[in-house]
C-alpha cells in the first residue's frame, strides 16, 4: 500500500526547513529589539507609577500591566511602582481581575482571593461576562478561562464550562466575533486560541484550535500581518504555542519587527510596544521542528467506485510501519523517513 507518492515527504521537509530558516533568521535580532524596547518603556513612567503615554490604543490600567508582563520585573524601581499602582485600582470588570491574576502568578504572590472573585463572574451557560452579571462573550470566558489555567485549576469544575461554553459559540469559520464594542474577530479569535492552548493535552480540542488557527490566517492582510501592530502581536502570542505553521510565524515576525520605530517603541505606545515584545520573545521560546530524517503523511482512504470511505481499511509500508483507517476513512503514519514508502 502506498503511504505516499514519491518525493513527497521530501518536499515536505524541504518547505518545513526553509520556514524554520525563515523564521530563525526573522528572530535573530530579537533581543537586541525587546531591549530598546524595555528601555523606551522604562522611560514612560507617570507619577502615579503607571506606564502608558498619550497615543495607547488601550487604558493606562491595560497598558501597565502589559507593561509589567514585558518588562518581567527586571527593572526593579519601574515594576514596582507600576505593581503598586495595579494594587491601587478597583477590580470589578472581567479583564481587570484576570490581569491581577496574571500579574499575581508572575510575581509568585497568593492569587485565590482573586480567582473567587472572578469565578463570582461565570454565568449559568458557563460563560463570564464583562462584569459580574453582564452577558457571556468570548473574549471573557476567554480571558477567564486562561486565568484558571495559570492558576492550576484547569480540571475544575468552571474551567470545563468555560472550555465548553467556547466550543459551543465557535463560528462555521473557525472565528470568534466581537461582542457590541469589542476589539475586531482576529484579536477575539487570538485570546480564545492562547486560553485554548492550556488545555490542548487535556481535552480532544485539535479541531477547534486548528480553526481558529485557520480563521487567523485568512484575517492576515496581504499574507503578513494582520490589521494593526497590537493585533499581530497577540495574534503571535497565540500562534507560537499552538503550533502555526512556521513560514506563517516568519512572515508576520518580520511585518512586526518591521513596525519598530527609532526610539523602541511600537506606535509610541506602551500597551502595543509591552506586546510586540512578549509576542518576539513568545517567538523565541518555541521548540525546534522534528528532524529532517522524520515525518509524517496522512490522508483518506475512499472506494474508487463510490467514493465512499474504506472504514478500517489497513495501511502498511515497506519499513513496517502500519495504521488503520477510521470511520471517515482518514489515516495518519508518523516516523517516516524521506522518500517513498511502498
Amino acid at each position: 500500500m502506498q503511504a505516499c507518492r514519491s518525493g513527497a515527504v521530501r518536499a515536505v521537509f524541504s518547505a518545513l526547513s526553509l520556514a524554520w530558516l525563515l523564521l530563525a533568521i526573522s528572530l535573530g535580532a530579537t533581543a537586541h529589539a525587546n531591549e530598546a524596547a524595555a528601555q523606551w518603556i522604562e522611560t514612560q513612567a507617570l507619577a502615579d507609577g503607571s506606564l502608558a503615554t498619550a497615543a495607547e490604543p488601550a487604558s493606562r490600567y491595560q497598558s501597565t500591566a502589559e507593561a509589567l508582563l514585558a518588562l518581567d520585573w527586571q527593572s526593579a524601581a519601574v515594576t514596582s511602582s507600576a505593581t503598586s499602582y495595579l494594587a491601587a485600582q478597583a477590580t470589578t470588570t472581567t479583564e481587570s481581575l484576570t490581569r491581577r491574576i496574571t500579574i499575581a502568578v508572575k510575581a509568585g504572590e497568593p492569587a485565590d482571593t482573586l480567582v473567587a472573585d472572578l469565578l463570582a463572574h461565570q454565568n449559568n451557560d458557563g460563560g463570564f461576562g464583562e462584569a459580574q452579571g453582564y452577558h457571556s462573550t468570548a473574549l471573557d470566558t476567554a480571558l477567564a478561562l486562561e486565568a484558571l489555567a495559570i492558576t492550576d485549576r484547569r480540571g475544575t469544575a468552571p474551567a470545563v464550562r468555560a472550555l465548553e461554553y467556547l466550543l459551543s459559540v465557535q463560528s462555521s469559520d473557525g472565528g470568534y466575533h466581537p461582542a457590541a464594542g469589542e476589539p475586531g474577530a482576529a484579536y477575539v479569535t487570538a485570546t480564545v486560541l492562547r486560553a485554548a492552548n492550556h488545555f490542548r493535552t487535556d481535552y480532544n480540542i485539535s479541531t477547534v484550535i486548528s480553526r481558529a488557527i485557520a480563521f487567523l490566517d485568512v484575517e492576515r492582510q496581504a499574507g503578513a500581518s494582520w490589521r494593526d501592530h497590537w493585533e499581530t502581536a497577540s495574534a503571535l502570542l497565540a500562534l507560537a504555542p499552538a503550533g502555526a505553521d512556521t513560514l506563517l510565524l516568519a512572515e508576520a515576525s518580520d511585518a512586526l519587527r518591521a513596525g519598530q520605530q527609532a526610539n523602541g517603541s511600537w506606535n509610541d505606545s506602551v500597551y502595543v510596544t509591552a506586546l510586540a515584545m512578549r509576542a518576539l520573545a513568545a517567538l523565541e521560546d518555541m521548540p525546534p521542528p522534528p528532524p529532517v530524517n522524520e515525518g509524517a503523511v496522512s490522508g483518506r482512504v475512499l472506494d474508487a467506485n463510490n467514493g465512499q470511505p474504506v472504514i478500517g481499511a489497513t495501511l502498511r509500508t515497506s519499513t513496517g510501519l502500519e495504521t488503520t483507517a477510521a470511520m471517515d476513512g482518514s489515516f495518519a503514519l508518523a516516523g517516516l523517513s524521506a522518500g517513498s514508502h511502498v
